[in-house]
């Protein structure tokens, strides 16, 4: 009778959550606008993790809501959904990272395209590849891949557009001398 090898296994589980009031001047940042308004910012989540002597999965969903007190509608709820996959080998290591974004262009997009004055749904789906080999102890063969979707609700007439964008990269390294 052959028995199984023994693996050791590690399971994490990391909640969170932080609840803030704020006062802002101009949550629609635009220029010239001075209106001011209270709001209360609620975010929650939850890192998920196993890991093993050849890798490990993590997944972290997280919420972010704001509610403002005006008759505009400034509230938020905003989803995400991050993922990373990693296998080793001997020689060799698969990597994935993955995001699934639901939220709100003013907060989200000001970082990616810079000041967006208008205030619609967004969709963002990522995911990332990749691969390493060693092929001797001084020579790396690399293989990365990304690929990014972002769909905008009802965006007609705003300049924001829906958009897909994809990249590959392959990649050998060799080391001259030893470490």
């Amino acid at each position: 009778m052959v028995s199984p090898a023994a693996r050791a296994e590690e399971w994490s589980t990391q909640p969170w959550a932080d609840a803030s009031v704020e006062y802002n001047h101009n949550l629609h940042m635009i220029p010239g606008n001075s209106e001011g308004i209270v709001g209360g910012i609620v975010n929650a989540g939850m890192r998920l993790k196993r890991a093993d002597e050849w890798g490990y999965l993590t997944v972290a969903p997280s919420l972010r809501t704001s509610h403002y007190d005006s008759i505009q509608p400034f509230n938020i709820n905003d989803q995400d959904v991050t993922g990373e996959w990693s296998r080793r080998s001997e020689l060799g290591e698969w990597h994935m990272d993955a995001e699934w974004t639901h939220d709100t262009t003013l907060t989200s997009e000001l970082e990616v395209s810079g000041l967006v004055q208008t205030r619609k749904r967004r969709l963002q789906r990522y995911l990332a590849p990749s691969y390493s080999y060693a092929m001797s102890p001084r020579s790396t063969f690399t293989a990365d891949a990304a690929y990014t979707a972002v769909d905008y609700a009802d965006a007609q007439y705003t300049g924001l557009v829906n958009y897909t964008y994809g990249s590959t990269d392959l990649n050998w390294a060799y080391q001259w001398s030893e470490k």
